[in-house]
């Protein structure tokens, strides 16, 4: 599979998705940071309450959700040979905002709850709607349920395969942590 997946994305192709997905990627953390900052600037002018950026940063990251989707889509077109405009991202994102929004957020809560239960039961979760943003954006009139419903359809008895697949990109993630995210400029393609 990654043997496939560096196949189809050799060349220019890669630097061609890196750019397409970078404003979706890089975006989000430059916005929590500014805000971060602005809301510190103000605390310490009033030097009373207290502000937190923690919160801003998981509504910009919770308003990216649609280009995540959008994202997974523009790879699975290049998978297809289809070869999208770069703008097809945040075209799509866009007209379905709220389709997406809504199906990101409910499958991220459902996933966070099995993580309620212990570790184990959220890693599962993750692997089994692993492939609900392909599904909703090739199918955006399902519900988040159906997307959900259909996905540990698509999963049963590869999970494990999955998992041994995440666990191949270990060293990626590691490096990615190692820089403070700049790797993952090239890993995420």
């Amino acid at each position: 599979i990654k043997e496939e997946a560096k196949a189809i994305i050799s060349g220019s192709k890669w630097l061609k998705m890196f750019f397409a997905c970078l404003p979706a990627t890089v975006l989000p953390g430059i916005i929590s940071i500014v805000v971060t900052i602005v809301l510190t600037i103000m605390q310490s002018e009033e030097q009373s309450g207290s502000a937190s950026g923690g919160g801003i940063g998981s509504l910009v990251s919770l308003l990216f959700i649609p280009f995540t989707v959008a994202i997974a889509g523009y790879f699975l077109n290049h998978i297809r040979q289809n070869n999208p405009e770069w703008t097809s991202i945040y075209k799509e994102g866009m007209d379905n905002f709220g389709k997406y929004l809504g199906v990101g957020f409910i499958t991220n809560l459902v996933i966070a709850l099995w993580s309620l239960l212990f570790v184990f039961p959220g890693i599962y979760a993750s692997y089994k709607y692993f492939f609900v943003h392909h599904i909703i954006h090739d199918n955006p009139n399902l519900t988040a349920k159906q997307a959900r419903v259909l996905s540990d359809k698509m999963t049963d008895g590869f999970k494990m395969d999955l998992f041994i697949l995440g666990l191949s990109f270990m060293p990626w993630a590691m490096l990615t942590a190692l820089t403070f995210g700049l790797a993952n400029l090239y890993v995420a393609p």
